[in-house]
């Protein structure tokens, strides 16, 4: 092994821990944030507003922010993102503990903690070609590495939160969500060469948003990314509404023990790493059934969502919530190597981040309704409303006739 070959494997390896520590941040807070809104309001529909606020500036961000990344870079975006959303969090509990903290005002911090996110992961993926290239590793191993960072991240962030938060109370766990996303921060800025800013002015309005439309323009033009992001918007209306608001709800009502929360979603997470991790060995073997692979991945969801409706054993609703992760394990690397190989590198900034907003669009809209549904209907009915759902997806999913470009090899996309 040359001293150049490890050297460019240390410095994947501190980049991919840096984002990693941002996720465990990220996932920390959704076992503390809506615990602590349950704690202090007892409200399912504030739990919601609470979801909302965070998931509403991913539409906004990724409208705007990815022609921001193409123009600064990626590394700059990734820095500002997470500085900017561990300043808005780390203000939670200093105003909590001081002057007090209104709900109007947390959500107005939890908006603002997640309004750079879609840009900061939009920037980082736009590094993973570059790391791919100078460490010799392929695409797809590259790209579900940083998927598993986040699988991992998600095994330790739940449970650490969990296990917290009866000891020091939720919303202490938000400096250690903080700290995290200013040690991602500084681990980009450390390894991430410096690389100079497309324009001299990158604000300029005009150009910026003729660079939006271009973004919007090629996204449109191409079916099965289209096709995609419309599936991964459903996906996240149901998802987001099931386990940010109405599983802590259940939880809480059920158990009343934030624990059995964390546990729940590291069990999730784990099933998604090792899915992840399967894809990242086998994924360039299977580039011409990655169709199949999408279906098999997202057609059983609901089956294992049921045992959430029901009141199943935990020990049942830990398995289904590890086979809900593995199940999905590989939809995100696929999804982020499918569009890597599509995409223009001049346009990536600016289609990814779009392609985030379409996903998010209607999430925030699918955490409100869960926490009314809830509110008037009870939680197990609420959670059932949203498996019927997913299941209408999951059914109508074979039918989209775009998907079969899926699994052809595209030409090679130029830099532009």
């Amino acid at each position: 092994m040359s001293k150049r070959f490890s050297r460019e494997h240390l410095r994947v390896a501190i980049f991919l821990s840096g984002s990693g520590l941002s996720v465990t941040g990220n996932v920390m807070a959704m076992v503390a944030l809506p615990w602590f809104v349950l704690q202090t309001t007892g409200s399912a529909a504030q739990t919601g507003l609470t979801g909302m606020a965070s998931m509403l500036p991913a539409f906004l961000a990724g409208i705007f922010g990815g022609a921001l990344v193409d123009r600064v870079g990626g590394r700059r975006m990734s820095v500002i993102s997470d500085i900017a959303s561990g300043l808005a969090i780390f203000a939670i509990p200093v105003l909590y503990l001081t002057i007090g903290l209104s709900f109007t005002q947390l959500l107005i911090l939890v908006f603002l903690g997640a309004l750079l996110d879609v840009p900061g992961i939009t920037a980082r993926r736009m590094l993973l070609p570059r790391f791919s290239e100078s460490a010799n590793v392929r695409p797809e191993a590259m790209n579900s590495s940083f998927e598993m960072i986040g699988g991992i991240a998600g095994i330790i962030g739940p449970a650490l939160a969990g296990v917290l938060i009866a000891p020091f109370g939720a919303v202490n766990l938000l400096w250690i969500t903080g700290a995290g996303f200013m040690v991602s921060a500084a681990a980009v800025y450390g390894v991430v060469p410096a690389e100079p800013a497309k324009e001299a002015n990158p604000f300029r309005v005009r150009s910026y948003l003729r660079e939006i439309r271009e973004g919007m323009t090629y996204l449109r033009n191409d079916a099965m990314l289209f096709a995609m992001a419309v599936q991964f918007a459903v996906n996240n209306f149901v998802t987001n509404g099931f386990f940010s608001v109405g599983l802590p709800v259940l939880v809480y009502e059920r158990y009343g023990d934030a624990s059995r929360l964390g546990l729940i979603f590291t069990l999730m997470s784990a099933g998604n790493l090792i899915g992840a991790a399967a894809y990242g060995m086998y994924g360039h073997r299977l580039r011409h059934r990655r169709r199949g692979l999408m279906l098999a991945a997202v057609m059983p969801q609901p089956l294992f969502m049921l045992a959430f409706v029901f009141d199943a054993p935990f020990p049942v609703v830990l398995v289904s919530g590890f086979l809900i992760g593995f199940s999905g394990g590989p939809i995100g690397p696929l999804s982020v190597t499918v569009r890597l190989e599509r995409i223009p590198e001049h346009l990536r900034g600016r289609v990814f981040a779009t392609f985030s907003a379409i996903t998010a669009v209607i999430a925030p809209l699918g955490m409100v309704l869960m926490g009314v549904l809830i509110e008037r209907y009870g939680v197990s009915v609420a959670l059932l409303a949203g498996t019927i759902v997913y299941l209408g997806l999951s059914i109508a999913l074979p039918f989209v006739r775009s998907y079969r470009e899926m699994s052809v090899m595209p030409e090679p996309v130029g830099g532009g």
